[in-house]
């Protein structure tokens, strides 16, 4: 079972207090609990530690800890980067939306000079890596913006006189513009695809490690010297590169800056105006973005824990392909798991040899299955109950079980605010918005509104909800006299 607790800005001790209330004293095993899954401000991590000796001291048992929300890690990690180059690529999109939005005069100028209805999309300031739409939109229209630019200058039209026009002029005098938009798009277009694949509420913990350090090693190949990488051929050797040390990076011109950023590069080089210090300037730059963006992740990721690199294990491909590493591995986990409490030592000899059987039994059941299996088609969960049974695996599918419980990510929770903001109207209560979501879900689960069975049970709770209604409001009534008498 998964909690989605959701909580604003408040501190670790408030949110000690209604965790307490709404998960410690609900009545459910706590014993049981695996983890908590969360994003990474330091609050969380307070509570996070408050909660994890509350646990273990209360309920005797210990919390499984993968790191924070890759997802957020992976934000955060651009905006960082993208921050560290200098650009101030997030203020020239923003005012470009800006300028346009709520002036249809200003709107009425800009069509008459450029011809174009097309108008620029709207920066988001929270969630970076959905801005590629916005930059290409950029990329797009910026000989109009151009050309917007120089009829003010000109006095053919008015000028706007505001902080955005000046943020976008001063962005139309630098010949290197189109040059950063394509760089800051192609590293956002490297990260897209993680962040894609795990928006998801399916599980995902076992294939998080290896997508993770492939994402990891493309952003290096940009602006690390090739043996580097050969040498890093594990994750945790990749993890201690210090992507920082001088010696190891390319030099500046050999910097790979994906195919637009290059291509326009070499246009405004053959257009004249541009010399070698501000090319070099440049490639240092997007080195410095590069740089700052992995060190981010590397520090906050998911993959610098031991499990999560380890459950590889449960990935049908790696289990194809590389039975030997995964027995190594499944061991670690075991070790981890045992840690915690989860699982008895004397059980883990029994669960290593059937995981060994189970590895056995592969070409029997058909490697094609494993090594052509697809996170993104495929449920892993449904893939090992189609393939573990109760009766061969006594053992290792309760330990299966338990690790595709694990979170990868707060994707669910994150939805979750733009239900409630949906859900909520003025004046509503905290139960009538849970009410609202145990609806809005189980409509999602069955299919559709059509598809929700009208039972006899159903329509008699509706008839009779106005006598619910007003029993409550009379209860409601009965407790605050209760309390004033008091």
């Amino acid at each position: 079972m998964h909690f989605s607790f959701i909580l604003g800005h408040t501190t670790a001790e408030d949110m000690v207090k209604h965790f307490d209330s709404a998960v410690l004293e609900s009545g459910y095993p706590i014993s049981q609990m695996i983890q908590i899954s969360m994003d990474g401000p330091n609050v969380n991590w307070k509570f996070y530690s408050i909660i994890k000796e509350k646990i273990s001291a209360d309920f005797d048992t210990k919390l499984i800890n993968i790191g924070s929300c890759g997802l957020h890690v992976i934000h955060n990690s651009f905006k960082t980067g993208a921050t560290a180059s200098g650009w101030d690529i997030s203020s020239i999109l923003t005012s470009l939306y800006r300028l346009f939005k709520d002036a249809p005069a200003r709107r009425e100028d800009y069509t008459k000079i450029t011809g174009s209805l097309l108008m620029p999309q709207k920066f988001c300031c929270h969630r970076w890596l959905e801005n590629i739409p916005v930059c290409e939109r950029a990329l797009q229209l910026w000989e109009n913006i151009e050309a917007f630019v120089k009829a003010v200058k000109e006095k053919t039209i008015a000028n706007p006189g505001n902080k955005s026009y000046a943020t976008l002029k001063k962005a139309t005098n630098d010949p290197l513009i189109k040059c950063k938009l394509c760089f800051f798009q192609c590293v956002a277009n490297h990260l897209q695809p993680f962040l894609a694949l795990y928006q998801t509420d399916k599980p995902m913990v076992m294939f998080l490690a290896g997508d993770l350090s492939n994402m990891i090693r493309a952003l290096m190949r940009k602006f690390l010297q090739d043996d580097v990488l050969a040498a890093a051929s594990t994750d945790d050797k990749l993890l201690k590169i210090d992507v920082t040390e001088k010696k190891i990076h390319k030099t500046y011109k050999q910097i790979e800056l994906g195919f637009s950023t290059e291509k326009e590069l070499k246009e405004v080089v053959k257009k004249g105006g541009l010399s070698q210090k501000q090319v070099m300037e440049f490639r240092i730059d997007c080195r410095t973005f590069l740089i700052r963006t992995l060190q981010k992740i590397m520090m906050k990721c998911p993959l610098s824990f031991s499990l999560v690199r380890n459950l590889t294990a449960l990935d049908p491909r790696q289990m194809v392909n590389n039975p030997t590493h995964c027995r190594e591995s499944i061991k670690k986990v075991l070790t981890v798991l045992v840690n915690a409490n989860k699982v008895k030592e004397k059980d883990c000899d029994a669960i290593l040899v059937e995981y060994g059987n189970f590895l056995d039994k592969i070409p029997v059941i058909g490697s094609t299955e494993f090594s052509s299996y697809s996170p993104t088609s495929h449920r892993i969960d449904e893939f090992f109950v189609r393939h573990l049974s109760l009766e061969s695996f006594p053992k290792l599918l309760p330990v299966v079980k338990l690790l595709l419980v694990l979170s990868h990510g707060q994707a669910s929770v994150e939805r979750g605010f733009s239900i409630n903001k949906e859900a909520v109207v003025d004046n509503l209560s905290q139960r009538s918005t849970v009410a609202r979501r145990v609806v809005c879900d189980h409509v999602r689960s069955v299919g559709g509104v059509l598809k929700v069975s009208i039972t006899k049970e159903l329509m008699q709770s509706v008839s009779s909800s106005r006598r619910k209604y007003e029993h409550h409001l009379q209860q409601m009534k009965q407790d605050r006299q209760t309390e004033e008498r008091k």
